[in-house]
This record gives C-alpha cells, sequence and structure tokens, in this order.
C-alpha cells in the first residue's frame, strides 16, 4: 500500500529506492513496478523547477523508464509566469526520453493547477492524466498499458 508524503516530506513505498533527494524535490524508483516516482516540495521557483525537470528527464533517459507518478501535493507554490513555464518544455522531453506515461497528482494550489492543464492542453505525449488522489493515481498507473 503506498505511503502518502507528509506536508514537509515524501515518502515512498518500501519496494522504491530513493535515488535523488533535495529541499524541493524527491525521486525514487520502485523495485516492484517498472516506474519513477517524483515528489515536489514546498514553493519553488524558475531555476529550481529547470534543475529539477532537468534531473528527472535525465533519470528517465538513464533508466529507460515508461511510467512517472508526478506527485505534486506538497507542492505549495509555483514562483513561474506562464510565459516562462512554457519555455520549459517539460512533457516534450521527457517523451523523448521514453516516458510514455503520467500520472499527475494535483496541488491544492490553483496557479500550479493552472499551469499544469496549460502544459496538458499543449501536449499530446506523453499521454498524462490528472488527479485529485494519490492512490486513484497509482490504479491507474498500475494498469494502463
Amino acid at each position: 500500500m503506498p505511503l502518502l508524503p507528509e506536508p514537509s516530506s515524501c515518502r515512498f513505498p518500501e519496494s522504491a529506492q530513493l535515488l535523488y533527494e533535495n529541499r524541493f524535490l524527491h525521486l525514487a524508483i520502485d523495485a516492484h513496478q517498472p516506474w519513477l516516482y517524483a515528489c515536489w516540495l514546498g514553493e519553488i521557483d524558475h531555476a529550481m523547477l529547470c534543475a529539477g525537470a532537468e534531473t528527472i528527464v535525465r533519470t528517465v533517459r538513464e533508466h529507460g523508464i515508461a511510467k512517472l507518478l508526478n506527485d505534486n501535493r506538497p507542492l505549495t507554490n509555483l514562483q513561474i509566469d506562464l510565459a516562462a513555464w512554457r519555455q520549459i518544455d517539460y512533457l516534450s522531453q521527457l517523451h523523448a526520453a521514453s516516458l510514455h506515461y503520467i500520472a499527475w497528482v494535483y496541488s491544492d494550489c490553483a496557479q500550479i493547477r493552472f499551469l499544469v492543464d496549460d502544459s496538458l492542453g499543449r501536449n499530446r505525449w506523453p499521454l498524462t492524466l490528472t488527479f485529485e488522489e494519490y492512490d486513484v493515481a497509482l490504479d491507474w498507473l498500475r494498469n494502463v498499458a
């Protein structure tokens, strides 16, 4: 059963191995499921977002990962405007790196939801569904392709 992140940290299932951790992003790969967990934390600015996105893209490429659970629940603020957000082009970079499916768990922050929805409206791949609930996102990722 997946563990839910605490407000100030991320926790992953026992089968997941922590690959990367800093104050705004934790990454783990699951030994039993062929996917990557990404958990974003707190307030993030443009430079942090770019660094985190690059780390995820590199990890996906290095491990040949096709599925990502992108957990934004602990993310409280994203200090970036729409034009800068669009320039990052995170989703197409992930798809080019081998990623095919993303289960994206929404943050409670309305601005973050708006930016996520904007990206999803402009990108067909990787196939990305948004979720309010972590466990529902896990179920979908488990059952997709």
